[in-house]
């Protein structure tokens, strides 16, 4: 079995920045309620340790628990600016923890919306971050999700194509040409991250050394369960846990070359609980194969079938047979069968042959 570790596995910039975000209004404001609008980022494991440190989350701008002088953390997908003015008239301190690539799309939709008759947004539906990107273009925005999408779209005048920044690269190429078929004058602004491109390219590459891929991340995550689409495309087995503990489950010992992606929301200490799970299993199959080895080189099936051997020929002869009487033929079989090369395999066949002969001289009373 071999191990190999994607070098864009974990945090992007974005996430990392919106929890440090996140911790550093925490130790900054120790008495104040503090809120997620939504989960910061789609994974269960960095939620629950939020929550354990006093931050909270909620789905709704509207939610009857938030209190004037509350703390609301916009994360890292965004927000539209509608449920934005809500939280406004709440009373509430809004932190904006918008990742920079969403913000950079935000912007691309104002100014397009100027000179066009649509904005085409190339997504996934009912994602926070198309949510997000869907308010800011307004009426003038389209979600479009997949091929049937883009064929389904009527003749438009003029649009301007922006694309989930975590969204498959090679199909939003594939949509973009399906959408120049609908649209007299278009403007393409691919917005995909280069991180997110970064992956997946790596996943390419990953799948030409490598059968099986292990995908770590949360089910809810949309980049994570992009890696484990592309990595079935290569044809490949694909393995989507959130945590070490479900592959315990999970026979991975007839794993040949594995390799480990990670989404941009998984943390880095549940990769390496992955990896760790990995390795043990790794060192319990060398261990085994180790094992396996030595029984076939070396002559102790050998001796061992000697014994049984000798054993059935006293019993059938003499009707009984004795401890003495066959210990020492273990150590002559091992001493015929040894394999001798080398000083040590000298030595171990002149370790054999004298204690054979001790205790056959012991048992049996000498040798003739």
């Amino acid at each position: 079995m071999k191990i190999t570790i994607a070098k864009n596995a974990g945090f992007c910039f974005g996430v990392r920045r919106a929890i440090n975000i996140a911790l550093k209004v925490r130790q900054k404001n120790p008495g104040v309620r503090i809120y997620t609008l939504g989960p910061i980022i789609h994974n269960p494991q960095v939620i629950d340790a939020l929550k354990n440190r006093g931050i909270g989350s909620i789905n709704n701008p509207s939610d009857p628990k938030l209190k004037h002088g509350d703390i609301v953390i916009i994360r890292a997908h965004g927000v539209s600016p509608g449920k934005r003015a809500i939280l406004k008239t709440r009373g509430v301190n809004i932190v904006d923890a918008t990742c920079p690539m969403v913000i950079k799309v935000h912007a691309i939709i104002k100014n397009a919306s100027k000179d066009h008759e649509r904005i085409l947004i190339v997504g996934h539906k009912n994602h926070p971050e198309v949510e997000s990107h869907l308010g800011v273009a307004g009426d003038k925005g389209v979600v479009i999700q997949d091929r049937e999408d883009a064929y389904a779209l009527s003749r438009v005048s003029s649009a301007a194509i922006v694309a989930q920044t975590t969204f498959d690269a090679g199909l939003f190429k594939e949509m973009v040409s399906i959408l120049r078929q609908k649209v007299d004058k278009i403007d393409v602004f691919n917005t995909i991250c280069e991180s997110t491109v970064n992956r997946q390219k790596e996943v390419a590459m990953l799948a030409k050394k490598h059968d099986t891929f292990v995908v770590i991340g949360g089910r809810m995550s949309a980049n994570t369960a992009r890696l484990a689409e592309i990595a079935r495309k290569h044809n490949k087995r694909v393995l989507r846990v959130e945590s070490a503990r479900e592959l315990n489950n999970i026979d991975i010992s007839s794993m040949g070359r594995i390799a480990v992606l990670a989404g941009a929301s998984t943390p880095q200490w549940i990769i390496e609980e992955c990896i760790d799970r990995l390795e043990s299993v790794k060192k319990r199959l060398k261990l085994r194969q180790k094992l396996v080895e030595f029984l076939v080189e070396s002559p102790l099936l050998s001796a061992i079938g000697s014994i049984g051997i000798a054993m059935a020929t006293l019993v059938f002869v003499e009707g009984r047979f004795s401890l003495g009487q066959v210990i020492p033929i273990f150590f002559l079989s091992s001493a015929a069968s040894r394999s001798i090369s080398g000083a040590l395999g000298w030595i171990m066949w002149a370790f054999c042959s004298v204690i054979a002969v001790s205790l056959g001289v012991v048992f049996f009373g000498g040798l003739g």
